[in-house]
């Protein structure tokens, strides 16, 4: 069955048979996740691993590192969902494609302990894939943030005033205090620590988050603002800390804007400015 992208043109002439049994040969690394059972309980579980052996009735998948998920458990050991990266020749050169999938988990198999070491998977032949971006990240402290805000916005302002009663209404909301810390950040998208959950229980399908924050170290520098889609949220540490994962698609261009806003849209490039930016700071 060919490979298809989001847009369902074939982008791979190759069967998926040969992309796994491809993967199997490079061993390369296959992230993994699903329901399993740990210490006598189901718990949701990020895997990494990579395929030892690949057939037409099953693919052995051998476990290298887990990672219980927090949060509510979805109690499925049946159904996983898996993605790698993979390269892929094209007229440019090469370029890196970032495969992702569903399939079942047929068994487990486990040392004397009870641990798992590895699955056995039924993996669906049809692949979603798309352009895999590696941009350099900055992890980011927070004594490196003079201003930092991340708000939902139901539709993007397009107008500089619109903009500022944006940003004075979050203020007020938040009683000045900082609301959202950065984690990590590139100059396709961030790791974003929230305060609460309640932006993330309003969030609608087509809503953005604003991101605007100042750099502690560089004066005169203008705020980066960006628009992003939420692709992921984790919950880590001992208090279950909220972490949503941000993917930019469109930044706001201080030199093309007036009364009226100048949105650029950075989906497929990420910003050029944030890149600079981070490539300053390594």
């Amino acid at each position: 069955m060919p490979i298809e992208d989001k847009n369902h043109q074939t982008l791979w002439k190759h069967s998926s048979f040969e992309i796994f049994d491809e993967v199997r040969r490079k061993k390369l690394t296959v992230g993994l996740r699903c329901g399993i059972s740990l210490n006598g309980e189901n718990v949701d579980v990020a895997l990494k691993g990579y395929f030892s052996k690949v057939d037409d009735n099953a693919v052995a998948y051998d476990i290298v590192a887990i990672t219980p998920l927090t949060g509510k458990n979805s109690g499925d050991e049946k159904n996983c969902s898996f993605s790698f990266i993979h390269d892929r020749q094209s007229s440019e050169g090469v370029e890196k494609l970032s495969f992702t999938g569903r399939g079942t988990v047929i068994e487990v198999k486990r040392m004397k302990d009870g641990k798992p070491t590895q699955l056995l998977l039924h993996l669906a032949p049809h692949l979603l894939t798309s352009k895999a971006r590696r941009e350099e990240r900055l992890n980011w402290k927070h004594e490196d943030t003079k201003v930092l805000w991340c708000m939902v916005v139901r539709h993007p302002p397009e107008e500089m005033q619109g903009f500022r009663e944006i940003i004075a209404a979050h203020y007020k909301a938040v009683q000045g205090n900082i609301n959202a810390k950065l984690k990590d950040i590139s100059a396709g998208g961030a790791c974003v620590w929230l305060a609460d959950d309640s932006t993330v229980k309003k969030f609608f399908i087509n809503d953005h988050y604003m991101l605007f924050f100042v750099p502690t170290h560089s004066p005169g520098l203008s705020p980066f603002v960006l628009l992003a889609k939420k692709v992921g949220r984790d919950r880590k540490g001992e208090h279950s800390d909220l972490f949503i994962h941000l993917r930019f698609c469109h930044e706001l261009d201080w030199n093309r804007s007036g009364k009226r806003l100048a949105w650029t849209g950075i989906e497929n490039i990420g910003s050029e400015r944030l890149r600079l930016f981070i490539q300053g700071r390594k």
